[in-house]
Parts: C-alpha cells; structure tokens; sequence
C-alpha cells in the first residue's frame, strides 16, 4: 500500500465498489445496458477500476478524489433508476432488485451480534465520508439494534441526475433491508430527512 494511504482509505474505496456493484446489478437487467453506462459516464464520471487503489487514486488529493468517485456513482446510480423508471421498470420492481442485491451480498458474511451487525451496515452502506458521521447508535442488544441517520448526504446526488431524491433513499433503504435480511434480520424504518432502523433479530 501507498505510504499516503491509510486503511480507512481502503475501507471506503471499498464500499463505493459495492455501489458500483449495484450499478452494474441493474444494467445487465437492460436490454440496452451498455448504451446506459456508456451515458451514465459521460454524463456523471467514469468508474473506478479492477487496478489496486494505490494505482489510481491521486494521491496528492486523496480526501478530494474518494468525494468525486462517491458523487459520480451515487449519481450514475440515479441516473440508471431513473432511466429505468422511464422506461417504465416499477417502484416495487426497483425495490425488489435492490432488495434482492442487499441479500446476495449479505451472503458473503455471518454476523453473530448487534456489534458486528452494526459493523457490516457501516463496511457495506456508502454513507458519504467519514468526517460526515451519518450513522449513530441509539440502542445496541444482542438481538436488536437501533440506529439513526441523522443526515441527508445522497439528495443533491439524486436530483443531480434527475431521480425524486425520496425514491433514491428509499431503494436505498431496501438495500439495506435485504443485506439485513441475509443475517436473519428485519428491519423497521421510520422518519423522513432523520431516519430511524430498528433491527430486530427473526
């Protein structure tokens, strides 16, 4: 690794690929796919690469280069969900390919407490950075975790390519719901601009 990357560098890289991966899991579902990220790159920034993170990061503005590839895939996702609503693809066919993502992925781990629960929701959920601090505890039991996002850090990204930034949250959400869902959990959501999820073990 770089001498100018730390591990947290690493850690969020590794989550704007998992909403890469998300990107990806709705274009094959497009007839028209490659027409759609060829678009969503011109219009929003290309991707990031299968290269090492130290072989494409600039490492002269780190901290600048992670908020760029976090916009341009937030707003490459949007741009995709709206191109399929357009196309007539449903709100509940929508939440449903991001349910079932949340699921597949959630395959990769067994979380075996709140803790590591809360740990998953945080290596996996893209968030903004860091230094933004959107998820905090309000409760933590062995069966049951409770947790807020005290703020809206994806909206000016959705609206920037055209999606109703409710609907982006809301797939959102089922995201996170389905990578719950894998560990054997539900989740309840309450709120609007201030979310509240209330993870209870089934």
């Amino acid at each position: 690794m770089s001498r100018f990357l730390a591990p947290i560098h690493t850690w969020l890289f590794n989550k704007i690929r998992i909403n890469e991966g998300m990107e990806d899991y709705l274009l094959q579902r497009l007839p028209d796919g490659d027409k759609v990220k060829r678009e969503s790159e011109e219009r929003f920034g290309v991707r990031t690469s299968e290269a090492p993170l130290e072989d494409q990061i600039d490492t002269g503005n780190i901290h600048g280069w992670l908020q760029e590839k976090i916009t341009f895939s937030e707003r490459r996702l949007s741009f995709i969900v709206k191109t399929m609503m357009d196309a007539v693809t449903t709100d509940e066919e929508l939440k449903a390919l991001f349910l079932s993502y949340g699921k597949e992925y959630s395959e990769n781990y067994r979380t075996e407490n709140s803790e590591e629960l809360f740990k998953l929701i945080g290596d996996t959920v893209l968030e903004g950075m860091p230094c933004d601090m959107v998820l905090r505890i309000l409760d933590s039991e062995d069966d049951c975790l409770t947790f807020q996002s005290a703020k809206d850090v994806h909206s000016e990204n959705a609206a920037a390519a055209g999606l109703d930034p409710q609907v982006f949250r809301n797939l959102r959400d089922e995201f996170l719901r389905g990578l719950m869902e894998g560990q054997g959990y539900t989740t309840e959501i309450s709120g609007e601009d201030v979310r509240t999820y209330r993870i209870q073990k089934i």
